[in-house]
Parts: structure tokens; sequence; C-alpha cells
């Protein structure tokens, strides 16, 4: 049967995503290939909890040199170079695409959402994280401005979906993504003040 190193040499791949509940299948010798294909290999154990995940972001940072561009399913904790640098996992989950789409869904009435607007949609993610997040394994940005990225994810959504035409609702074809922005705001739930400050006690 041919094994996952025999299909990297064979197909010369740039990323691996791991879905299999497989623990321990990125290896040191499919991570060590796959640095020798790519500068920067894309290695995303995805599978949950951490202990089903296809490698560790240690392993596949000691043997990639470092060079491992990396996302997991479940958080892994941070780590130090030789230099005292520190990089972070990135956690790739679900918490700001299907949100926002199926938001974006209900604003416009969509008829129906293809893949392609999917995609657009992770293009618009990618773009929101600084260059030196990045450099430092921040794939994503943080948490603590979900609100905010899913404001632009969600309008950004439903301006994609008028322009292929998708739209259920009259008489928004037209609008402009800072006009969706608004909307999305409006539409947004918003703890109450008084809730606010308790929490913020």
């Amino acid at each position: 049967p041919t094994s996952l190193i025999h299909a990297i040499k064979a197909l010369r791949p740039t990323a691996l995503i791991g879905s299999a509940v497989r623990p321990g299948a990125f290896d040191r010798n499919v991570i060590e290939e796959m640095s020798k294909l790519n500068t920067n290999p894309i290695i995303f154990p995805l599978s949950n909890p951490t202990d089903k995940a296809e490698c560790t972001f240690s392993d596949a940072f000691e043997w990639s040199g470092g060079t491992v561009t990396f996302a997991s399913g479940s958080p892994f904790p941070p780590l130090k170079d030789q230099n005292n640098q520190t990089h972070y996992a990135a956690q790739a989950n679900n918490a700001y695409i299907f949100p926002s789409v199926g938001h974006a869904a209900i604003l416009t009435e969509a008829k129906s959402i293809p893949d392609d607007v999917m995609l657009e949609m992770a293009r618009m993610l990618s773009r929101m994280s600084p260059e030196e997040d990045l450099k430092r394994g921040l794939l994503f940005p943080p948490l603590d401005q979900i609100r905010e990225v899913s404001i632009k994810l969600i309008a950004g959504a439903c301006l994609e979906i008028c322009r292929r035409k998708l739209q259920g609702r009259p008489h928004v074809a037209e609008r402009t993504l800072e006009e969706w922005e608004g909307e999305v705001r409006k539409s947004m739930f918003s703890l109450p003040d008084d809730m606010t400050e308790r929490k913020a006690r």
C-alpha cells in the first residue's frame, strides 16, 4: 500500500491537512520530507482533541527547522526558539467563517452559498492578520477582536452574495460594503449596559 511519504514524494504538496484522528501520522519523516519540498511547509493537524492531533506544534517546529506554517484544531502552547523568540501555534476552527456566513445568509436571504463565497471569505480573513503576527505564527486575528472581524466578514459575504445575484431579499443588490457593515452592526446582539458593567467588575 502507498504510504504518506510515498504520496508526498509523488505529489509534492505544499500543505498537509490532518482530519483522520490518527495521532502521529505526521511523523519526523513526513515533516522533514515536506520541508525539503517547501520553504515554509503548511502543516495543519486539525483532529480534535489535542491527543488525537496528527503531530504537535513543538515536533513540527523542530522537525522543520522552525520553518513550518502551523495551525491545529486544538490549542498548543507557544514555544521559544534558540534566539528566545516566541512562536505561536495558530488554532484553526470555525469561529470566524461559519457564523459569519450564516449571518450573511440571513441578512441577504441567500438562495444558496456556493464554495466560491466560502473561499472569498477565507481570503478576506487571511488579509486581516498583520505581517508581523504572521511571522510569529499568528495566522488568524486575535479572538478578542472577533466582533469587529466578524462584522467585516459578514458584510463582505453579503456583498459577495449580492455580486453573484444569489440574494433573495429585494432592494439590497446595490448596497456598498460600508452600508452592509452598518446593517451588520445593527443586527448583532449586544449585552445590555447593566450586564456589560457587571461583567467588567
